[in-house]
């Protein structure tokens, strides 16, 4: 899966599909190759984690298509074309998510956490799912940390409702949230990685952000490009002058 996303990124680096449509030009056969890509996801054989993982990867796709449209048409390249693919590209892409949405149950935490009110504490559901960032936020905390791996991958756009508050909560887990961090700094994801370091890492004390030193130096010393258009170079700079401080 981490093979898949990684190529679903790489449309985005210089040899991707969208490289041609950077020099204003639409490649037809490689907007099908990008299509064919995304059909190729089979949910049959992902775990509950890599499902999240691809709906995560998909969801940005066609925004991030329709940020070059406008300019590929002023370009010159053909509008009815264009607007086709941006069609196809969103029908695509919601099918997918939906596949691998109902394809997934819904989690419950089956370890023993309870709410005040003796409910039992889940996983958010979708970006939207508040309510179980509440119940965790309340529950008794070592129960939660088997879960922060999933709780992370929901910061993985800040415009989510579930993403500041998911932040909140892992800022004040501290130290046992340094894992899942670092799982995450330590990826290809980019845009993951700016909100982690934005809504996390600059608001951990400096004794749990040493913790991500090295993870730090190498975002700010050593970065791909894709980190330094998302910022990511610059946030891991920022915080380790706050280190140095």
């Amino acid at each position: 899966m981490s093979e898949l996303i990684d190529r679903l990124a790489s449309e985005w680096g210089a040899e991707g599909f969208f490289h041609d449509r950077r020099k204003m030009s639409f490649s037809t056969n490689n907007a099908v190759r990008f299509l064919d890509l995304v059909e190729s996801i089979d949910v049959s054989i992902l775990s509950e984690r890599e499902k999240k993982d691809a709906v995560l990867a998909l969801w940005d796709q066609p925004f991030l298509a329709l940020a070059y449209r406008d300019r590929c048409v002023e370009a010159g390249a053909d509008f009815h074309e264009v607007q086709k693919w941006m069609v196809e590209i969103s029908r695509v892409v919601r099918r997918k998510i939906e596949e691998l949405l109902d394809a997934a149950p819904d989690r419950e935490i089956s370890s023993g956490v309870v709410s005040p009110n003796g409910s039992k504490m889940r996983l958010p559901g979708d970006k939207f799912d508040l309510d179980a960032v509440a119940q965790l936020a309340a529950a008794d905390f070592p129960a939660i940390v088997p879960f922060l791996d999933d709780l992370v991958a929901w910061v993985a756009d800040g415009n989510w409702p579930v993403a500041r508050p998911v932040a909140d909560l892992l800022v004040s887990i501290g130290a046992d949230a340094v894992p899942a961090l670092r799982q995450v700094l330590q990826g290809s994801d980019a845009i993951h990685q700016h909100f982690v370091l934005l809504l996390v890492g600059s608001r951990l004390s400096p004794d749990v952000a040493a913790a991500l030193l090295g993870d730090l130096e190498r975002l700010a010393g050593s970065p791909t490009p894709d980190q330094v258009r998302e910022g990511v170079s610059e946030l891991a700079e920022i915080i380790l002058q706050k280190l140095d401080d």
